[in-house]
């Protein structure tokens, strides 16, 4: 029946009255009239929605059946606006023109926008104005639920039934005169407990007491936002928050946990994380995790470490220091053995798995092949003190001095194959590439390309170079200097990029596990760059001048020491600190990492060695 034919026949009505006697002259007998119109539908049961309205264009919308209900989405046929989002009913038309004469139809909603609802949820909408009322009819996200021709008009909608979320309840009407009117609201459902997006620490997650406070932290994605979140640790409350964020940093004297009960198994806590959103529902997540003592062990030295550790083949660690001695100590710490140089070691030692030599040199302007049992195998005089560590490649063993030579040795025995001077003061350590080409920088604010003894190119810088370059897969080559910027040149010494990064640069930039740059500075960041571009993709800033370079774990974590004595652990991807640990005091050297344990020295004149995993 269209809604022209639906007039007509109520206009009949009207003028013929009804057959029940009515109460008053002229009074209208609407239960006659609801009952003739649905006689006229087909006799119809009262509530079936077999009633034709309007849409928001005026134009007539035929009945909707029971596939309307059930799972109703906002994408189904809710309203939208230019970009495809759902809107509700009033960023369009919500009644027809005024007809003279006639009172202006209207239909309000009693609902709240934005409010959130769960279970049954009753809809009694509120329809003024108008002649004689058509109903109305329910709809959500668009889709027809129920029509109701009897006042006052009201519908129940399971709440349960529909998906938590963002959802538009609209409410229709038309009355004898052609008039029509609509009403919508945004509502949310919320019928299932409020849910954690994310907590920490994660379940089954080691802990280790050195990096601080037990922090708990919970992130929620909840449609309803919460009323309350209580954190336990140990079944003591350690937190309540009524607002985010749900943040806690829990001394461990205050969970009765102690540094000196810590076992190799650690020591497992109970963490609970509760919460409670406005509608009363709860939620609660427990487990346990464990904490573990991240120092493993510390061996002393009589002299102050500014070298890096090596690793040999195997699992010893190698690492000189400032009294004139190289130390050989197991995974455990303790002492293999000890060689005694005639100055001191500034830099790493290498271990060069072609010979099966330890290479290493001193401030006495000697460089030494020891062998893995302690014993010499040779040693060689170089002219000046040794400015950096040795780079073994292609079957030579390249070093500088400060004295400004650069040299190329025989691995196996010391001999020389050439010796060049480059420079007045040579402190960096060299970088090969895959041509033989070797790059070290100078004091004299230089970067110098060198084959077999011949200076190819160079570039200057704004002030002296003490850092140390390193070489890309496609031989690109990046060096720092103390004018704060990093610099970028191709193989024949032409520009690539270049970027300012503050303070001075001492360490050698980090090629990454995905390609990318990393290098530290005495500004106290730690910064990640992208290697084609130079583009700066984040930077952290650390509690201390960074001396050395980056190394990364095997899950990606970027270490380095700081003048502070800590050890930073940051995300490779967003720079965030993921902890810090202070070992002693000032580490000049990289860190070195090796089966899930970090290696450093310190100018406290002890070797460190750091659980990165229980």
């Amino acid at each position: 029946m269209t809604r022209r034919t639906l007039i007509s026949l109520l206009s009949l009505l009207l003028l013929q009255g009804c057959a029940a006697e009515p109460a008053e002259p002229q009074e209208i007998c609407y239960e006659c009239i609801a009952d003739a119109v649905l006689q006229a539908l087909g006799d119809a049961a009262p509530g079936s929605g077999n009633v034709t309205f309007p849409d928001a264009t005026g134009s007539d919308v035929g009945p909707d059946d029971d596939s309307g209900a059930g799972d109703v989405s906002a994408s189904d046929a809710a309203p939208t606006d230019a970009a495809g989002d759902a809107t509700s009913g009033q960023d369009a038309p919500t009644s027809s023109p005024d007809i003279p004469g006639v009172d202006p139809l209207s239909v309000t909603l009693q609902l709240a926008e934005g409010e959130t609802y769960s279970a049954y949820l009753e809809i009694q909408p509120q329809v003024s104005g108008g002649a004689i009322i058509s109903g109305v009819e329910f709809k959500l996200n668009g889709v027809a639920l129920h029509t109701d021709l009897i006042a006052p008009y009201s519908y129940t909608i399971n709440t349960a039934e529909f998906g938590d979320g963002e959802h538009v309840i609209s409410a229709e009407t038309a009355d004898s005169e052609g008039q029509w009117a609509t009403a919508s609201v945004n509502v949310i459902f919320d019928n299932t407990p409020p849910e954690f997006a994310s907590l920490t620490p994660i379940e089954a997650a080691p802990i280790f007491y050195e990096d601080g406070p037990l922090h708990m932290e919970a992130i929620s994605d909840d449609v309803n936002p919460l009323s309350e979140v209580k954190f336990f640790a140990n079944g003591l409350p350690q937190g309540e928050f009524d607002e985010a964020p749900y943040v806690a940093d829990i001394e461990w004297e205050d969970i009765f946990v102690y540094y000196e009960d810590l076992t190799d198994a650690g020591k497992e806590i109970y963490l609970s994380f509760q919460a409670t959103d406005k509608l009363g529902l709860e939620t609660s997540v427990d487990y346990n995790v464990s904490v573990y003592k991240r120092n493993a062990w510390t061996f002393e030295t009589l002299g102050d470490i500014w070298a890096s550790p090596e690793v040999l083949p195997n699992g010893n660690i190698v690492v000189g220091n400032w009294q004139e001695k190289l130390y050989c100590v197991t995974p455990a710490g303790e002492q293999v053995w000890q060689y005694g140089v005639f100055g001191d070691v500034n830099f790493k030692a290498v271990y060069d798995p072609g010979s099966d030599r330890i290479i290493v040199g001193d401030s006495a302007s000697q460089v030494y092949g020891v062998t893995t049992s302690g014993g010499l195998a040779w040693q060689t005089s170089v002219g000046g003190p040794v400015g950096g560590e040795p780079t073994v490649q292609g079957g030579k063993a390249y070093i500088g001095t400060y004295s400004g030579d650069l040299i190329a040795l025989n691995p196996s025995n010391g001999s020389i194959h050439w010796q060049a001077s480059i420079c007045n003061n040579l402190s960096s350590n060299p970088a090969v590439a895959q041509d033989e080409t070797v790059y070290v920088g100078c004091q004299d604010s230089k970067l110098y390309a060198v084959n077999n003894g011949s200076v190819q190119w160079s570039k200057e810088t704004g002030k002296e170079i003490w850092g140390s370059p390193s070489v890309g897969p496609t031989g690109t080559v990046y060096f720092g200097s103390n004018d704060g910027w990093l610099y970028a040149q191709n193989a024949d010494g032409s520009d690539a990029w270049v970027t300012e990064i503050g303070g001075a640069i001492w360490g050698t930039p980090y090629i990454g596990l995905d390609g990318n740059i990393y290098v530290g500075s005495t500004s106290k960041y730690v910064t990640k760059l992208d290697a084609i571009t130079g583009e700066i993709i984040w930077e952290t800033k650390t509690q201390g001048l960074t001396y050395s370079s980056p190394r990364q774990g095997s899950d990606g974590t970027v270490y380095i020491g700081t003048s502070g004595g800590q050890i930073w652990a940051l995300d490779d991807e967003t720079g965030d600190v993921k902890w810090n640990n202070v070992v002693g005091d000032t580490i000049h050297g990289s860190v070195l990492i090796h089966n899930d344990v970090l290696y450093t020295g310190s100018v406290d004149r002890n070797v460190y060695a750091l659980k990165l995993a229980p």
